[in-house]
């Protein structure tokens, strides 16, 4: 017993040292995580969600072992299949993890835990946010060799606000993450005056740094988070909300920082273009993508082959494919997607039904609800881009999956 409480506490740790510090919080999920996996090592077969995950693990090394073969005859650009390799690391110890962690998510009192220690760790996110965006603190702040890193960059031209993150993509899509549970928290029936000011508090500078990270998957991410909480019959409630917060900025705002870059009327204006929005680049990489996923569709190009080849065929270079599925099949192929994108989604759908059938206290069911919206938002967020690859949103996004496989079978 003592055992059990001493690994979920480090494992609690670890999660509040994520947004922050996340190589220190490895060590703690690390440890964590192998502890579990030694006490059920014999159970990991036994679980049918493990298997479509360890099918894909072996589809994504048979990949890179095709894609290192045969270089000399398929590539037509400069790649290293080595980087096909490393490009590992973004799935299979995830796949250990959504599995190991399940052993510190399996009740609805556990997730809670979880979700409140991932509130508390953004905390720096949000007053190192305000710090950059109003009182121009800017960064980087780097420790012990860059062993811990906080970027602050300067808010200049068109960048939005970026906290402790290296870009406002990032940035926004963390805070999506933890948007429902800070409304799932929050109980307009609290005694403690003090308690509830707190927490709206947190809720407005959360929904405020959102806005001002001028990412509009996060913006999406916000206003869809919103709808699935409060539902379409509180649509003008949702709206008045976000106009409150977006009044405050405008209003208050200058009086703090002095002006407002020119990403405000940038934004605002690309956004209600409906030229531009069409003629967004997105869809030139989309298309790009698919081409060339038809070209090698069973084992893929490789990870890191799509901003090679995007420079070498279009002259334009691109980091990624902003779609992780079409990423993921880019890279290592179709098989390999359909069944890490089939599972995940049959995951998400099996553990929304059995939600709406738990009857347990409310409280716990705002949280099991929160735990599912979270994990929706990141995956619409996947759609657009690929924050998936900051560790922070990839460890977060395995574990709220693996508390998802726990809901559906109902550990409570």
């Amino acid at each position: 017993m003592e055992g059990k409480i001493t690994f979920e506490r480090l494992f609690l740790i670890g999660i509040f040292l994520l947004p922050s510090a996340p190589t220190i919080s490895l060590l703690f999920l690390l440890i964590s995580g192998f502890y579990s996996s030694v006490k059920f090592k014999k159970e990991y077969f036994k679980d049918k969600w493990n298997l479509p995950f360890f099918i894909s693990a072996i589809f994504l090394i048979l990949s890179c072992f095709f894609n290192s073969i045969n270089r000399n005859y398929v590539y037509s650009f400069d790649y290293d299949p080595i980087l096909s390799w490393i490009g590992l690391f973004n799935w299979i110890p995830y796949f250990w993890s959504f599995w190991s962690f399940q052993y510190f998510l399996r009740t609805p009192k556990q997730r809670k835990k979880v979700s409140i220690a991932l509130l508390l760790g953004s905390i720096p996110i949000l007053i190192t946010g305000i710090l950059q965006y109003f009182f121009k603190v800017n960064g980087p702040f780097i420790l012990w060799n860059g062993f811990l890193t906080w970027y602050l960059r300067p808010i200049e031209g068109y960048n939005g606000l970026t906290g402790l993150f290296s870009n406002a993509n990032y940035t926004g899509a963390w805070l999506n993450i933890i948007l429902p549970f800070s409304f799932a928290i929050f109980n307009p029936k609290e005694k403690s005056f003090i308690n509830k000011f707190c927490l709206l508090i947190y809720i407005f500078i959360l929904i405020t740094c959102t806005i001002l990270t001028f990412s509009r998957n996060a913006w999406l991410g916000l206003i869809l988070c919103l709808f699935l909480i409060f539902e379409l019959k509180n649509i003008k409630y949702i709206m008045s909300f976000i106009g409150g917060v977006l009044a405050s900025i405008y209003f208050f705002g200058p009086k703090i920082s002095g002006s407002f870059p020119s990403i405000w009327s940038y934004k605002f204006n690309f956004l209600f273009n409906i030229e531009n929005f069409f003629s967004s680049i997105r869809f030139d990489v989309w298309y790009f993508a698919v081409e060339n996923i038809l070209k090698k569709p069973i084992w893929g190009w490789g990870a890191g082959s799509y901003p090679e080849m995007s420079r070498t065929l279009e002259n334009s270079w691109q980091g990624h494919a902003h779609n992780l599925p079409l990423d993921l099949a880019f890279n290592y192929g179709i098989p390999v997607c359909l069944i890490i994108i089939s599972t995940i989604l049959t995951i998400i759908i099996k553990s929304y039904k059995n939600i709406r059938e738990l009857k347990i206290d409310i409280t716990f069911l705002k949280f099991e609800k929160a735990w599912l919206f979270s994990c929706l938002l990141i995956i619409l967020n996947q759609n657009f881009d690929i924050t998936y690859n900051d560790l922070r949103i990839g460890i977060v996004f395995w574990i709220l999956l693996g508390g998802l496989r726990n809901i559906i079978y109902r550990n409570i």
